[in-house]
């Protein structure tokens, strides 16, 4: 059985910068980060053209979400837009 839910205000920011990345200088870029009220990410959102293949965008994703738990002790969901 599941306790009540708790609703959790949420901040967005766009194009946000994230560590241990396969990049020669270890950053990326995530599209999206959903916050909670203490700054902890929630959702990592990537956006991608129709035009791109929907698994790089999802690759991508879980890559950043990955940077964040290494950060923050835990990945947040990942999605792609």
């Amino acid at each position: 059985m599941l306790g009540p839910v708790r609703q959790v205000r949420s901040r967005s920011r766009s194009e946000v910068e994230v560590s241990h990345q396969p990049t020669e200088s270890g950053i990326g870029y995530a599209d999206y980060v959903l916050r909670d009220d203490n700054g902890n990410p929630l959702a990592v959102i990537e956006a991608k053209k129709t035009s791109i293949e929907p698994e790089q965008g999802r690759h991508q994703a879980k890559l950043y979400a990955d940077g964040f738990g290494k950060r923050y002790g835990h990945p947040p969901g990942h999605f792609l837009h």
